[in-house]
C-alpha cells in the first residue's frame, strides 16, 4: 500500500522482482494494455505501471521490480471477508454471485473484442 499526500489517496501496489522465474514482461505488457482501457465499477482500476524501477529495502539492499499501481479497495480481500463471515443468506450470496458473474462477462467480452480488434478476427471457430 502507498499513500499520495498530494491526492490524499491510498493505492495498492503489486511488485514483482525482475529475477522472479515466472516473470513474463510480454504477458504483463498485454495485461496492462487491457487494464488501461478497462472501466467497470466492480473491477480495480489501473493507476500506473512501471516496467522497471529500483525497490530499496530498509536495509539499503535494492533490486529491480515491475510495479503495478491499482486503486485501493478498503476492507481487504473478498475471500477473507467470505471466510470470516461464515455462511451467507441466499439473498446476499445471490448478490455477490451476480456481481462476480457480471464482472467476468464484462471482462470476457471486453478482452474478446480487444483481441479481435487489435489482432484481426479468429481464424478458427471455437470447438
Amino acid at each position: 500500500m502507498s499513500y499520495d499526500p498530494v491526492a490524499n489517496q491510498y493505492y495498492a501496489i503489486k511488485m514483482i522482482k525482475h529475477s522472479h522465474p515466472k516473470l513474463s514482461l510480454k504477458t504483463i505488457r498485454s495485461e496492462i494494455e487491457v487494464l488501461t482501457n478497462l472501466r467497470h465499477p466492480n473491477i480495480l482500476n489501473l493507476i500506473e505501471f512501471y516496467e522497471s524501477i529500483d525497490y530499496v529495502k530498509k536495509n539499503g539492499e535494492s533490486y529491480k521490480v515491475v510495479a503495478i499501481v491499482l486503486e485501493l479497495i478498503p476492507g481487504g480481500e473478498l475471500f477473507e471477508y467470505i471466510a470470516s463471515s461464515g455462511r451467507f443468506s441466499e439473498e446476499i450470496a445471490r448478490t455477490y454471485f451476480h456481481i462476480l458473474i457480471e464482472s467476468n462477462i464484462f471482462i470476457f467480452f471486453f478482452t474478446s473484442f480487444s483481441l479481435n480488434f487489435f489482432n484481426g478476427p479468429l481464424t478458427k471457430p471455437f470447438a
